[in-house]
């Protein structure tokens, strides 16, 4: 029984969401409200029981992506936002020797939206985004 409440919470939390930033759910990412019952703590080197769970919203979407329309929180609810799906040429495969500022390099991104600018502005539903805009969107 208490579980179908925690379910219906989930649910209502992510129509609220949802209907709470229209234009991010234009672009159709995959939204999930998850809770997480325990975590590790490093700092501590300890598992911490959360009771209740805490929520996490997780907001996955493709490379191509306004990512300024994502907040950081929402209610107080950490909001994760992921990409998933392969990466464009520009970003070669990850690996051990490369830091991930570097493999996410401003560069990088200028090189993609020089290559892809159309088909960003029309993933993203803006024909007259400038370069710099659409390097905002991507990186924010």
């Amino acid at each position: 029984m208490n579980f179908m409440r925690n379910e219906d919470k989930r649910h209502a939390l992510l129509n609220k969401f949802i209907g709470d930033h229209p234009l991010l759910f234009a672009l159709s990412p995959l939204i999930e409200i998850d809770e997480i019952e325990s975590s590790y703590s490093s700092d501590r080197a300890e598992t911490l029981d959360y009771d209740p769970p805490l929520l996490e919203i997780k907001v996955k979407h493709p490379f191509i992506f306004d990512n300024r329309l994502i907040p950081e929180e929402y209610q107080g609810i950490i909001v994760m936002n992921m990409t998933i799906g392969k990466l464009p040429k520009e970003f070669p495969e990850p690996s051990e020797e490369i830091l991930l500022t570097e493999f996410y390099h401003v560069s990088r991104y200028r090189k993609f939206i020089k290559r892809c600018l159309p088909v960003i502005r029309k993933t993203l539903r803006k024909p007259e985004m400038s370069e710099e805009e659409a390097l905002e969107a991507l990186m924010w």
